[in-house]
């Protein structure tokens, strides 16, 4: 069943090429848009859809709560992705410290930055 768009569009999902991560990942104010207990698994697609007269993008937020997860306590500094490295260069731009913060902390030196710890 399609996706019923505020602009009274469907959003068609079939398959994995309707929907396209965003490459810039989430906005920074993602917890506010689907709430704090939900942010930190967010992941941000943009999704394709066609109209009578138009073709258009929205964005999706997928997310959800592992309550079967281990917290990970603050102090802890881990790298989530496995290709952090290949990251590097993104460590000291001020646009992807949310996503270095959440994924490559280690890597990119960020375990004791204040704004990682939020």
């Amino acid at each position: 069943m399609p996706l019923r768009l505020k602009t009274g569009d469907f959003l068609f999902i079939y398959g994995s090429r309707t929907l396209l991560p965003d490459p810039y990942g989430c906005p920074l104010d993602v917890a506010n848009i689907i709430g704090k207990e939900y942010a930190y698994n967010a992941e941000c697609f943009f999704g394709f859809y066609v109209s009578d007269t138009k073709v258009g993008a929205v964005r999706v937020v997928s997310s959800w709560i592992d309550n079967d997860a281990q917290v990970s306590t603050p102090s802890s500094c881990m790298d989530v992705d496995s290709n952090c490295q290949t990251y590097s260069e993104r460590c000291s731009n001020p646009l992807y410290l949310p996503l270095m913060c959440k994924y490559c902390k280690k890597a990119c030196n960020l375990c004791d930055n204040e704004a990682c710890m939020n």
